[in-house]
């Protein structure tokens, strides 16, 4: 039985980083953390990635390599 004691949440983190769904965790915050990166980048553009828009504030450049010709 429960002696009433509750976790911290870095107690249980650390429990499931140390079980078998460490892998689902870590995609789990990865794809949370993508998405609010690209919504983030969106709104400052002023467009979605690969939408066109008159008054777009800024030129979005993805996935070129550094030194691509299009910097």
């Amino acid at each position: 039985m429960a002696e009433g004691r509750s976790l911290t949440s870095r107690e249980a983190v650390e429990q499931v980083l140390a079980s078998q769904h460490a892998d689902v965790l870590r995609e789990a915050v990865a794809l949370v953390v993508r998405e609010i990166m690209e919504a983030e980048v969106a709104q400052l553009a002023g467009a979605e990635l690969g939408e066109r828009a008159a008054q777009r504030a800024a030129k979005r450049v993805s996935g070129a390599p550094l030194g691509h010709p299009c910097w």
